[in-house]
């Protein structure tokens, strides 16, 4: 058995070289969504360019991942305070 090694990057390589701060050309596609929920608020951007620009916002400094688990989760946040949730609405459509 021999490994194979190929210098063509996938697309999970090259979000992980983004979030390590070493931004990736054309790592998000054209209609790229970002569904964030971060402590207490959950935002989206929409567009290679608002994601873009969300994680060079959230990694702009270069950095190493020293260990990596790729897993699937799915999850649920919990129920939303209308008044939240309006809240939420009126930031995302605001920009």
């Amino acid at each position: 058995m021999s490994d194979t090694t190929t210098t063509t990057a996938t697309s999970i390589d090259r979000f992980l070289a983004s979030v390590c701060g070493r931004h990736e050309p054309d790592c998000w596609a054209p209609d790229a969504v970002l569904d964030a929920v971060v402590p207490g608020w959950r935002f989206s951007a929409t567009g290679a360019a608002a994601v873009d620009s969300q994680f060079r916002a959230w990694f702009r400094d270069p950095g190493t991942l020293e260990e990596l688990r790729r897993q699937d989760h799915m999850w649920c946040g919990g129920r939303w305070p209308a008044t939240l949730l309006a809240q939420m609405e009126a930031a995302g459509n605001a920009g």
